[in-house]
């Protein structure tokens, strides 16, 4: 064999040796990404205690934001906050066991270390309460989101320390409860954050709002609350005032006491009482208002930590 053909040779085995190196590194790498992601999943942002405050949130939903929810929901396991329960409640009966697959997809996706489930509340468990909802007003739904909060965290036992309730077609930043970590261990009872909003504020959409916890200033989730205070308080977003305002409303009209249950009365009889009653229309900042009338304690993050998609 010539010099030439040697030295080629000497050359070819070198890149081979180093192609393989090269191979080798990348593996190594890759595995150990694996392995750390897998090791410290919850450990990147937090430093987890068994005095976390459990948070459990409520995301309602419906057929129209179902390919809003995916990003939405991995956006609140992103925070990798330690201590996290989520539930979806789907406010229509329509596609509903689209969100129900998307769900389902979610929580079988890897790294993903909180089971999501989705409420069995519906359009029906209204009904059987207040009657047919051809008359309802607009903003029924948090009839739904109350009943939802009743059943699944605002009760003694439920272990919930706080709540986030918000939609399916927001977007939180991934230090979102690492912002609001430390008011949460001091015990604050209504913590509220700077938003970005796609729709009108001073007529003008994609705003940034910086939160007030006032009627038209604040979004259903741009704050959390202390669940032992919303239990204290007797507090919902409408439910525990509408129940005790038709009981009211039916004695004093009728003299009878005590008053019926309401899922007794004639539907008609319910919601033609509170046809535009004001506490349907912004019930988040009604209940934020009645909050710190109340003189909870309360805080507000001056950042933007979530936006509307």
């Amino acid at each position: 064999m010539s010099d030439v053909g040697r030295a080629f040779l000497v050359i070819f085995i070198i890149g081979i040796w180093f192609l393989l190196m090269m191979i080798n590194q990348q593996s190594s790498i890759v595995i150990a990404t694996t392995e750390q992601l897998n090791a410290s999943r919850f450990h990147s942002t937090y430093h987890h205690s068994a005095n976390d405050p459990k948070v459990c949130i409520l995301v309602r939903t419906y057929h129209e934001q179902a390919l809003q929810l995916q990003p939405m929901l991995l956006s609140l396991i992103a925070t990798n906050y330690p201590s996290l329960s989520i539930t979806v409640l789907i406010t229509d009966e329509f596609q509903r066991d689209v969100i129900i697959r998307i769900v389902h997809a979610i929580n079988h996706l890897p790294l993903v270390k909180v089971a999501i489930e989705v409420s069995t509340l519906s359009e029906s468990d209204v009904e059987a309460e207040f009657g047919p909802k051809d008359s309802r007003p607009a903003d029924w739904h948090y009839l739904l989101t109350d009943m939802a909060l009743e059943r699944h965290i605002v009760y003694p036992s439920s272990g919930c320390t706080y709540t986030l309730v918000t939609n399916g077609d927001n977007l939180y930043n991934v230090q979102f409860f690492k912002a609001l970590e430390a008011h949460m261990k001091n015990g604050t009872s209504l913590i509220g954050v700077h938003f970005t909003s796609r729709y009108s504020y001073r007529r003008l959409p994609n705003q940034h709002v910086l939160t007030t916890f006032k009627y038209a200033s604040i979004d259903l989730g741009a704050m959390i609350f202390k669940v032992e205070t919303l239990i204290r308080q007797q507090e919902l977003f409408i439910l525990p005032r509408l129940r005790k305002w038709i009981h009211d409303d039916y004695r004093n009209k009728t003299g009878h006491d005590p008053w019926p249950d309401v899922h007794l009365l004639p539907s008609s009889t319910v919601w033609s009482h509170f046809q535009g009653w004001r506490p349907f229309r912004g019930a988040d900042g009604y209940l934020a208002e009645r909050l710190i009338a109340a003189n909870v304690t309360s805080a507000i993050i001056p950042q933007i930590l979530f936006i509307h998609q």
